[in-house]
């Protein structure tokens, strides 16, 4: 009466078709993510205002710095603050917040930037951003087998139903 194999059949179909779907709609917002736990950005001209007093710090949120502050006037944006006028720092506040809190202080030597309204552009890690070079690369990983595994999902039944017959000479 009933024919159990092709019920088994659609069965399958229906999920691998499934599973298709669904392995599509998530792997583009998977993919964006690890782009962003992955590379570095270029921040520029993140506008400030330095301190009333030299010695003492600023603290504004954002993403930490890698490497080297740039410091400009933000007014005339031509005069660049020399290394020794400032100190950037950037500190990963306690596992519970996660916020990134990041410190610009004028020095003894920048007394003349005192008050004035300063960008900073540096490269920085953004939220999320894995520091570990193994994990960098896992995370890549991940990505690429979910796309070998929908194509896996999409392969099996075709070639277990004989579709793949018509193609052999």
């Amino acid at each position: 009466m009933f024919n159990k194999k092709g019920q088994v059949t659609i069965g399958i179909l229906i999920l691998a078709f499934i599973l298709i779907i669904v392995g599509t709609v998530l792997i583009s917002p998977i993919a964006s993510n690890v782009e962003g736990q992955r590379n570095t950005v270029e921040v520029q001209n993140t506008t400030i205002t330095a301190a009333a007093t030299v010695n003492t710090s600023v603290e504004f949120l954002g993403s930490g710095f890698v490497g080297t502050v740039t410091a400009q006037n933000a007014t005339t944006a031509i005069q660049i603050l020399a290394a020794g006028d400032f100190v950037a720092r950037s500190r990963q506040a306690p596992i519970t917040s996660g916020v990134v809190t990041n410190t610009f202080e004028l020095t003894d030597d920048g007394v003349g930037w005192v008050g004035a309204q300063i960008n900073l552009s540096y490269t920085s890690e953004p939220d999320g951003f894995l520091t570990d070079g193994g994990s960098r690369a896992i995370i890549a990983l991940i990505t690429i087998f979910l796309a070998l595994t929908i194509g896996i999902i999409a392969f099996i039944p075709a070639a277990r139903s004989g579709m793949l017959d018509m193609f052999r000479g």
